[in-house]
């Protein structure tokens, strides 16, 4: 296994090299997680507009170009939320939903759950609870049928 894949294996894992720790490879952008933000500053970089204020080394190879633009983008599709079931089926405002699938914290950040609005337009609805691989939220009044 070469050098870069083992690295995106470890971001995907959370494992961040010692000498790297306080800036996650590839956290192009510097935000603390890998995100489609990184792919952006990692262009940038490479395209010299300006510099990433994080590090977007992603492949550990002391080099900045698009095999670390592909890392991220694996590091991001290995991360992607995934829906397997939820349940009930069909809710009314105030019911509870639960989410079965993987990834719904993935990279620190708390998952966020939008309906359809009746007569059009989304609407937030709340989450009481989530982990890695389920969630539950509440459909608000005025969610769509």
């Amino acid at each position: 296994m070469n050098r870069w894949l083992l690295a995106c294996l470890g971001l995907a894992l959370g494992l961040v090299p010692g000498a790297i720790a306080a800036q996650i490879a590839g956290d192009a952008d510097g935000n603390g997680r890998i995100g489609p933000g990184d792919v952006t500053a990692i262009i940038d970089t490479i395209l010299q507009i300006h510099p990433a204020p994080g590090n977007p080394d992603c492949t550990l190879d002391s080099h900045v170009d698009v095999l670390d633009v592909i890392c991220v983008q694996r590091v991001i599709a290995q991360t992607a939320p995934t829906i397997s079931e939820f349940l009930p089926t069909t809710a009314t405002a105030g019911t509870l939903v639960t989410v079965h699938g993987s990834h719904f914290a993935a990279g620190g950040v708390p998952p966020t759950v939008t309906l359809a609005r009746q007569g059009g337009g989304a609407l937030g609805a709340p989450v009481m609870s989530s982990g890695d691989d389920n969630l539950v939220f509440v459909v608000p009044s005025g969610a769509a049928n």
